[in-house]
């Protein structure tokens, strides 16, 4: 009996277009493996053009973007939540796999306690090997070197140019760690890294299996002496990187072994070379083996006296590289439910064959928001009855406040088969009044190198109703074509225009709108979002409801929670804080009942704001040492709005004006997104104090409230929090509160420089 082959998942990563010829033959050569893979995943590192050109010409082959920051491991790790095989292959797209390359590099992982192989590498040279290069160095260009093992055997590392692996414990160890590996002409032991974490993790074991052979292109401009230098230096600092990021001191045992018997015997047997009448060659390979241990020596040193910022507790977790979405369970389905219309089922496993542990339902009267519920889905779903049952519960109260006068009571029976039709609905009446007449309204997107969001967020704009209205794109900070090339492909499509702030720092980009646009309304929505069909339309009632409005400001709902980060970045309040569905009026005369100072922000946030002409330049703009791309991380918003209350404004909240987040789906995202609003929050308090020292001692008498609330199981910090939120999260929380002034005042030297265009 032939034991079955596992399926296979190879993931291809792919960053320059000038080797698309070289990914096309690799894969190709891979079609034609016995057995061949069940999915190839080719992964584009932030290269529009290529990724638009691997998806029209490859041919049944998955093309995903690196979703991650740039870099290979990045890249490698979203080809690998995407994976469906339980074996997964990384190769790389410039190198040429022998034809029985794939039957021989899995063949080790027939045994359990084997996690991964790797595969032997022949260089392919352009022109061809230097005669000073020794053997023992040919790793500085990607090739197997002399003292590796000749025959398949026990490794400590394997190399991911080729590398076969278990999908769950990679996933389980999570993956590659995006903040290490090789990023353009930086180079770090990436591969070697996640062997050693990996091996620790799973309890397995790595084998080498010289025999799987790949061929890889070694250019005429890596076959000279500056590059080799070059390299080795990098590999020394990478190393003692490595051996940091690992927490161990035998993260380089293989190193020293190399280095104490293979390397002296190739020295030996150059300085001897000239006696023994083999020429000048072996003593040019020798004293190039000496100038390599002395360039990986001065990386190492260099990297030892190199101070690095303190490391978030966990850099890489099954949450960070978790499938897209989450293998087998779907933490929480997002669904709007109309009650005019009849309640819907919702089943229990998703059209996917996920498993629906809860659903979250933003309830609408006549399109207009009443509230939100967070259920749990049984074995057999939730049916009609079950959700008029939790409606009326939850949002029975609410819902009796929204009908319109002279409308009976209903009963909860009455839900599951719709309430009376809405053009009975004041609310759609006044809608389609300010629409005959609406004002223009110019929408802003600040945008970053995040194409794929930005067209997302392009595609619900150009799909509002609203027939008065621009969009600005403000590309902040370039270093890509990524985003004029969306901004060009929607503005054939509707009144899309780009413009571009060189200054990297999101206050620059939205204080380069508001002199784009003087004397226009501007409302304002993050490149992650999507907006709500009736977003402008509701903008634009709340606007003429409202003549003494300086700000409107809207609700902000998840779009999807597909991963527990997400859940539990909804549960601390998401973008909405607590705010909840009624609508609110601020100004001076609320002031009794809520401070402008705090709690913060209960007004709104600047992911769906929208500002009155001529309000921005009234407050002095958007301070530049706050926002997104600052030390601070954030907050612009928050203190625009206080500027807007305490100089006498008004703060309408409008939670008719619907937009969707796409919230961190990682936990590393979540909490660097937890660290900066704590940051932000003391640090805009700073600059509120810096720009007016009159309102410290208001500031004092409310720090008591402050620091109680932080603590407060019921306050507005942690109302919503449940059991399994991570405590870590909290705590991120409150360091990055303790870092917000000296952020603030880092942020502030820095926006004085010249030209500020690196975040």
């Amino acid at each position: 009996m032939t034991t079955p082959v596992p399926q296979i998942s190879v993931v291809i990563p792919s960053h320059a277009e000038r080797r698309f010829g070289h990914l096309v033959e690799a894969i190709a050569v891979l079609r034609a493996q016995s057995p061949a893979p069940a999915e190839i995943i080719v992964v584009v590192d932030h290269n529009p053009a290529l990724f638009e050109r691997a998806s029209r010409e490859l041919t049944g082959v998955t093309v995903l973007e690196n979703r991650f920051q740039p870099g290979v491991s990045g890249t490698r790790n979203t080809g690998a939540a995407h994976a469906a095989g339980p074996l997964l292959v990384f190769l790389d797209d410039d190198v040429r796999p022998a034809p029985d390359w794939l039957s021989r590099l899995i063949a080790p992982l027939a045994d359990p306690t084997v996690v991964g192989a790797g595969a032997g590498t022949v260089a392919r040279w352009e022109t061809q090997q230097p005669r000073w290069l020794p053997d023992e160095f040919l790793w500085a260009v990607g090739a197997s070197y002399r003292g590796l093992p000749t025959r398949t055997t026990r490794v400590r590392n394997v190399w991911s140019a080729s590398m076969a692996v278990r999908r769950d414990p990679f996933l389980a160890a999570g993956g590659f760690r995006t903040d290490f590996g090789k990023v353009g002409d930086r180079s770090r032991p990436e591969d070697t890294e996640l062997c050693l974490r990996l091996a620790r993790h799973s309890g397995g074991h790595w084998v080498y299996v010289p025999d799987a052979v790949i061929s890889h292109p070694v250019q005429a401009d890596r076959a000279t002496f500056r590059y080799f230098l070059v390299r080795c230096l990098n590999e020394g600092r990478g190393k003692i990187l490595m051996a940091r990021l690992l927490g161990t001191g035998g993260a380089l045992t293989a190193e020293q072994r190399h280095l104490r018997s293979v390397l002296p015997r190739a020295v030996w047997h150059g300085i001897t070379g000239p006696l023994r009448g083999a020429g000048p060659r072996p003593a040019l390979r020798a004293g190039a083996v000496l100038a390599g241990l002395l360039a990986a020596a001065l990386g190492a040193v260099l990297e030892l006296l190199t101070r690095h910022p303190a490391a978030p507790p966990v850099e890489v977790g099954p949450a960070e590289v978790r499938p897209e979405p989450t293998r087998g369970r779907l933490p929480a389905l997002v669904r709007d439910v109309e009650l005019t219309e009849s309640l819907p089922h919702i089943p229990a496993v998703a059209a996917d064959g996920r498993r629906i542990e809860r659903a979250w339902l933003l309830v609408r009267l006549h399109t207009e928001p009443i509230g939100s519920v967070l259920l749990d889905v049984p074995e057999a779903g939730l049916d009609p009855a079950a959700l008029s049952t939790a409606i009326d519960t939850d949002l029975g109260a609410e819902l009796l406040r929204r009908l319109p006068a002279g409308w009976p009571t209903p009963a909860p029976a009455d839900l599951p088969a719709g309430l009376p039709p809405a053009a009975a609905s004041a609310q759609l009446r006044r809608r389609a009044e300010v629409l005959r007449d609406p004002p223009p309204i110019t929408v802003v997107v600040c945008t970053r190198e995040r194409p794929e969001e930005l067209a997302r967020c392009l595609d619900s704009l150009l799909a509002q109703p609203y027939p008065n209205f621009r969009v600005l794109v403000v590309d902040n900070a370039p270093v890509t074509d990524a985003t004029r090339v969306v901004t060009a492909a929607a503005a054939s499509r509707g009144a899309v225009e780009r413009i571009v702030e060189p200054r990297a720092g999101l206050s620059f980009a939205r204080n380069r709108a508001v002199a784009a646009a003087p004397g226009e309304i501007l409302a304002w929505i993050d490149d992650d979002e999507v907006a709500d069909p009736h977003w402008l339309s509701e903008v634009a009632r709340a606007l003429a409801d409202h003549p003494e409005a300086d700000v409107v400001s809207g609700v902000i709902v998840p779009a999807e929670l597909e991963t527990d980060p997400q859940l539990w970045f909804e549960s601390f309040g998401g973008h909405s804080k607590g705010r909840g569905y009624t609508p609110d009026v601020f100004s001076p005369a609320t002031a009794a009942r809520q401070s402008p100072l705090y709690p913060l922000p209960p007004f709104g946030t600047g992911a769906n704001m929208t500002f009155r002409p001529g309000v921005i330049e009234r407050i002095g703009g958007f301070d530049t040492a706050l926002g997104a791309g600052t030390p601070a991380m954030g907050s612009e918003d928050t203190l625009a709005f206080t500027r807007v209350l305490l100089a006498g404004g008004t703060v309408v909240y409008h939670p008719a004006a619907v937009v969707r987040h796409y919230h961190r789906r990682d936990l590393a995202g979540l909490r660097k997104q937890l660290v900066g609003y704590g940051t932000g929050l003391t640090a805009a308090y700073t600059g509120l104090v810096l720009t007016d020292p009159a309102r410290l001692l208001p500031l004092l008498r409310l720090a008591p409230t402050a620091l109680r609330d932080l603590h407060r199981p019921e306050g507005p910090r942690l109302a919503g929090v449940g059991a399994e939120f991570p405590p870590e999260l909290l705590a991120a929380n409150r360091r990055g509160m303790l870092r917000g002034p000296a952020a603030y005042l880092r942020g502030r030297r820095r926006a004085r420089r010249p030209q500020q265009v690196v975040a």
